[in-house]
């Protein structure tokens, strides 16, 4: 146990504990109170393992790089009738989407 109180189980044991609660047939909730769980991280987890991202990445300070492109944003003081759009892909898979119009 760490000194929190939480106990730190790795994505093989949460494997094994959805596994688990689905073969006892009882509600996720029911579950995870009677394992002594939070059930919000069961849900979680669930999720990462369903869609193959078993852990969060380590901490890493994100890399530096240099400005590839520039974008005026002068073009975003347009009539309101005007459409524009700004894609910005953070890396990571997360991507940032802005859409006007």
């Amino acid at each position: 146990m760490a000194e929190s109180g939480r106990q730190r189980r790795s994505a093989q044991a949460w494997g094994e504990l959805i596994k688990k609660q689905k073969a006892s047939g009882l509600s996720v909730p029911v579950f995870c109170r009677r394992e002594g769980i939070s059930a919000w991280t069961f849900y979680g987890w669930r999720s990462r393992l369903r869609s193959g991202q078993p852990r969060r990445p380590e901490s890493r300070p994100a890399p530096t790089r240099e400005a590839t492109s520039f974008i005026d944003l002068g073009a975003l003081r347009a009539p309101a009738t005007e459409r524009w759009e700004i894609r910005l892909d953070l890396g990571g898979g997360i991507v940032l989407h802005l859409a006007r119009g």
